[in-house]
């Protein structure tokens, strides 16, 4: 997916306004499961965020005693897409 995409998606969804706001969130998520490679959460309200990333096919999420998050191929590719946009 590309951030085009992904920006479309999220203006059918959301709307325009929201849509913004709603690609900050996600890139900054992207750049942090990214840069941990396995993110460990942390906090119950990171967990719908996360989970709207894992119903894109970004993330996959390890539930346990301990909810694991981690990037799938397709978010890794994001990621760099957002790289090549100037998001970080």
């Amino acid at each position: 997916m590309k951030v085009r995409e992904l920006k479309n998606f999220l203006e059918l969804q959301a709307g325009e306004a929201r849509a913004g706001q709603l690609l900050q969130t996600y890139s900054h998520w992207i750049a942090a499961l990214f840069q941990a490679r396995e993110y460990v959460v942390g906090s119950p309200k990171d967990l719908p965020t996360l989970h709207r990333l894992a119903e894109l096919k970004l993330v996959i999420l390890h539930p346990g005693a301990r909810t694991v998050a981690e990037l799938t191929p397709a978010g890794k590719k994001l990621y760099q897409d957002f790289y090549g946009h100037g998001y970080y």
